[in-house]
Protein backbone atom coordinates (compact mmCIF):
# COMPACT_ATOMS: atom_id res chain seq x y z
CA UNK A 1 0.00 0.00 0.00
CA UNK A 2 3.41 2.01 -0.04
CA UNK A 3 1.80 4.73 -2.89
CA UNK A 4 -1.53 5.34 -1.22
CA UNK A 5 0.06 5.57 2.17
CA UNK A 6 0.26 9.07 3.73
CA UNK A 7 0.90 8.41 7.39
CA UNK A 8 1.49 5.45 9.69
CA UNK A 9 1.25 5.60 13.80
CA UNK A 10 0.74 3.36 16.89
CA UNK A 11 -0.14 4.57 20.31
CA UNK A 12 3.38 5.16 21.38
CA UNK A 13 4.12 8.12 19.41
CA UNK A 14 6.26 5.86 16.50
CA UNK A 15 5.43 7.08 12.86
CA UNK A 16 5.82 5.81 9.37
CA UNK A 17 5.55 9.15 7.36
CA UNK A 18 6.85 8.28 4.13
CA UNK A 19 9.39 11.18 3.00
CA UNK A 20 9.74 12.65 6.25
CA UNK A 21 10.44 10.49 9.03
CA UNK A 22 9.99 6.93 10.15
CA UNK A 23 10.47 5.93 13.52
CA UNK A 24 8.25 3.22 13.59
CA UNK A 25 10.06 0.52 11.98
CA UNK A 26 8.61 -3.20 13.11
CA UNK A 27 5.18 -4.66 13.19
CA UNK A 28 3.69 -5.63 16.82
CA UNK A 29 0.60 -7.97 16.11
CA UNK A 30 -0.40 -7.00 20.03
CA UNK A 31 -0.54 -3.13 18.91
CA UNK A 32 -2.93 -1.79 16.79
CA UNK A 33 -2.51 1.41 14.45
CA UNK A 34 -2.93 4.28 12.62
CA UNK A 35 -3.12 4.25 8.53
CA UNK A 36 -3.85 6.95 6.51
CA UNK A 37 -4.58 6.33 3.03
CA UNK A 38 -5.25 8.33 -0.07
CA UNK A 39 -7.41 5.93 -1.44
CA UNK A 40 -9.08 3.07 -1.33
CA UNK A 41 -6.68 0.04 -0.64
CA UNK A 42 -6.45 -3.15 0.66
CA UNK A 43 -3.22 -4.15 3.39
CA UNK A 44 -2.19 -7.74 2.73
CA UNK A 45 -0.36 -9.94 5.40
CA UNK A 46 1.23 -12.51 5.53
CA UNK A 47 2.21 -15.27 8.23
CA UNK A 48 0.60 -17.47 10.84
CA UNK A 49 -2.96 -16.96 11.88
CA UNK A 50 -2.95 -16.00 14.88
CA UNK A 51 -5.13 -18.12 17.40
CA UNK A 52 -7.09 -15.41 19.65
CA UNK A 53 -7.43 -18.05 22.72
CA UNK A 54 -3.67 -18.83 22.81
CA UNK A 55 -2.53 -14.97 22.29
CA UNK A 56 -3.06 -12.60 25.63
CA UNK A 57 -2.96 -8.64 25.20
CA UNK A 58 -0.75 -7.56 27.51
CA UNK A 59 -1.85 -4.43 29.44
CA UNK A 60 1.60 -3.91 32.19
CA UNK A 61 0.12 -0.18 33.15
CA UNK A 62 -2.87 1.48 33.58
CA UNK A 63 -3.34 3.92 30.33
CA UNK A 64 -4.66 4.46 27.02
CA UNK A 65 -3.67 1.51 24.48
CA UNK A 66 -4.30 0.73 20.90
CA UNK A 67 -5.29 -2.75 20.77
CA UNK A 68 -6.24 -5.16 18.06
CA UNK A 69 -8.65 -7.59 17.85
CA UNK A 70 -7.54 -10.89 16.50
CA UNK A 71 -11.12 -12.87 16.02
CA UNK A 72 -11.90 -13.99 12.39
CA UNK A 73 -15.40 -12.80 13.09
CA UNK A 74 -17.45 -10.03 15.22
CA UNK A 75 -18.44 -9.98 18.22
CA UNK A 76 -20.40 -8.21 21.62
CA UNK A 77 -18.03 -5.98 22.85
CA UNK A 78 -18.92 -6.72 26.31
CA UNK A 79 -18.11 -10.70 25.63
CA UNK A 80 -15.49 -9.80 23.88
CA UNK A 81 -13.58 -7.82 26.32
CA UNK A 82 -14.79 -10.07 29.86
CA UNK A 83 -11.38 -11.83 30.09
CA UNK A 84 -10.30 -7.96 31.84
CA UNK A 85 -13.15 -7.51 34.18
CA UNK A 86 -13.11 -3.94 35.31
CA UNK A 87 -10.13 -2.54 34.72
CA UNK A 88 -10.58 -0.68 31.93
CA UNK A 89 -13.62 2.54 31.77
CA UNK A 90 -13.42 3.07 27.97
CA UNK A 91 -12.98 1.67 24.37
CA UNK A 92 -13.25 3.73 21.61
CA UNK A 93 -13.36 2.97 17.40
CA UNK A 94 -11.55 5.66 15.10
CA UNK A 95 -15.59 5.66 13.93
CA UNK A 96 -15.64 7.79 17.40
CA UNK A 97 -18.05 4.91 18.53
CA UNK A 98 -17.70 4.08 22.14
CA UNK A 99 -17.87 1.86 24.65
CA UNK A 100 -17.97 3.28 28.39
CA UNK A 101 -20.46 0.68 31.19
CA UNK A 102 -22.71 2.58 32.54
CA UNK A 103 -22.91 5.79 30.79
CA UNK A 104 -22.94 4.17 27.08
CA UNK A 105 -22.54 2.04 24.60
CA UNK A 106 -22.48 2.67 20.69
CA UNK A 107 -19.88 0.77 20.22
CA UNK A 108 -22.14 -2.67 20.10
CA UNK A 109 -19.21 -4.93 18.77
CA UNK A 110 -15.98 -5.62 17.71
CA UNK A 111 -15.23 -6.72 14.51
CA UNK A 112 -12.25 -8.41 12.76
CA UNK A 113 -9.46 -6.14 10.66
CA UNK A 114 -9.95 -3.35 13.27
CA UNK A 115 -8.37 -2.09 16.24
CA UNK A 116 -10.05 0.18 19.17
CA UNK A 117 -8.24 2.52 22.22
CA UNK A 118 -9.04 1.25 25.27
CA UNK A 119 -8.20 2.97 28.55
CA UNK A 120 -7.09 0.95 31.14
CA UNK A 121 -7.72 1.42 35.03
CA UNK A 122 -5.40 -1.32 36.23
CA UNK A 123 -2.65 -4.29 34.19
CA UNK A 124 -4.86 -6.69 32.66
CA UNK A 125 -4.60 -9.47 30.19
CA UNK A 126 -7.15 -9.75 27.23
CA UNK A 127 -7.34 -13.02 26.14
CA UNK A 128 -10.20 -13.61 22.61
CA UNK A 129 -12.18 -16.38 22.82
CA UNK A 130 -11.05 -18.75 19.47
CA UNK A 131 -12.72 -17.98 16.57
CA UNK A 132 -15.22 -20.24 15.50
CA UNK A 133 -15.68 -22.64 12.85
CA UNK A 134 -17.82 -20.76 10.85
CA UNK A 135 -15.78 -17.97 10.75
CA UNK A 136 -12.91 -20.01 9.44
CA UNK A 137 -14.60 -21.20 6.35
CA UNK A 138 -15.48 -25.19 8.31
CA UNK A 139 -18.78 -25.21 8.19
CA UNK A 140 -20.06 -27.39 5.67
CA UNK A 141 -22.13 -24.99 3.35
CA UNK A 142 -25.03 -27.37 2.54
CA UNK A 143 -25.57 -27.45 6.14
CA UNK A 144 -26.76 -24.03 6.15
CA UNK A 145 -30.70 -23.81 6.17
CA UNK A 146 -31.93 -21.03 3.56
CA UNK A 147 -35.15 -20.57 5.19
CA UNK A 148 -35.88 -20.22 9.07
CA UNK A 149 -37.21 -22.52 11.49
CA UNK A 150 -38.58 -20.63 14.48
CA UNK A 151 -38.84 -17.58 15.91
CA UNK A 152 -41.47 -15.16 14.11
CA UNK A 153 -41.48 -12.29 16.75
CA UNK A 154 -44.92 -10.88 18.06
CA UNK A 155 -43.82 -7.26 16.89
CA UNK A 156 -41.70 -7.13 13.53
CA UNK A 157 -42.36 -4.00 12.81
CA UNK A 158 -40.03 -1.15 13.95
CA UNK A 159 -41.53 1.94 12.09
CA UNK A 160 -38.84 4.33 11.73
CA UNK A 161 -36.97 3.41 14.98
CA UNK A 162 -35.22 0.14 13.14
CA UNK A 163 -34.53 -1.10 16.52
CA UNK A 164 -36.42 -4.28 18.00
CA UNK A 165 -35.21 -6.28 20.96
CA UNK A 166 -35.65 -10.08 20.91
CA UNK A 167 -35.17 -12.73 23.52
CA UNK A 168 -33.81 -16.05 22.04
CA UNK A 169 -33.39 -18.77 24.19
CA UNK A 170 -31.65 -22.47 23.35
CA UNK A 171 -29.18 -21.19 20.34
CA UNK A 172 -26.16 -22.46 19.61
CA UNK A 173 -22.44 -21.33 18.47
CA UNK A 174 -22.98 -21.50 14.66
CA UNK A 175 -26.74 -20.57 14.76
CA UNK A 176 -27.39 -17.97 12.28
CA UNK A 177 -29.99 -14.68 13.15
CA UNK A 178 -31.29 -12.77 9.87
CA UNK A 179 -33.06 -9.47 10.08
CA UNK A 180 -34.64 -8.25 6.69
CA UNK A 181 -36.65 -5.10 5.38
CA UNK A 182 -40.18 -5.09 4.88
CA UNK A 183 -39.60 -6.49 1.28
CA UNK A 184 -37.81 -9.10 2.19
CA UNK A 185 -34.22 -8.06 1.90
Amino acid sequence: ISSQLTIMKNANGLVHWPGYITTLTTWDKFQAYFMNVTDATELSLTGQQIKPEQTPIQFANAGWYWMPYFRTSAANTETALSSIGNNFSIVKAGNGETYWPGYMNTLSQLEPHKGYMIYMTAPANLTYSANSEQANGKINPSAVQSTPTKLMPDYSNTGNSATLAIEIEGTNSGDEFGVYTADGL
